[in-house]
């Protein structure tokens, strides 16, 4: 299976959005050299272990407690910003890379760019292979 079909660039070099796969990949993390990892839900990845040398923010959500994930916004936009002013690279990613890790990285554009919600779910968009 083609990496690019697990992950997906939103700023180039700094921010990408992904699956299960993309997070589980040492390939795809490498690749990219991702330093920092937003991962939204509850399924185990390598990076749960601090020695993998990923650091790791985990929101434990499923896939069906979206009001849930608005207090968790704050800390994953900080987590992301942080990550970036510090030259790290940064993947989010939920199973299917869709909708739980695309909201979060559509709130982070909205908080670090100042877009417009309907600019920063086309942006993401954009930079997925499948529609939101």
């Amino acid at each position: 299976m083609g990496n690019w079909k697990n992950i997906n660039t939103i700023v180039d070099n700094q921010l990408y959005l992904g699956t299960i796969e993309a997070a589980k990949s040492p390939r795809t993390l490498s690749e990219r050299r991702i330093t920092h990892i937003v991962s939204v839900g509850t399924e185990p990845i390598p990076a749960d272990n601090p020695a993998s040398g990923i650091r790791q923010l985990r929101i434990p959500i499923e896939d069906v407690d979206y009001a849930d994930l608005l207090i968790h916004l704050p800390t994953a936009c900080r987590f992301i910003h942080e990550a970036i002013s510090n030259g790290g690279v940064v993947l989010v990613h939920c199973v299917q890379g869709l909708s739980r890790s695309a909201a979060v990285v559509a709130a982070f554009l909205m908080w670090s760019r100042r877009m417009r919600p309907t600019d920063a779910i086309e942006t993401v968009r954009r930079g997925t292979t499948r529609s939101i």
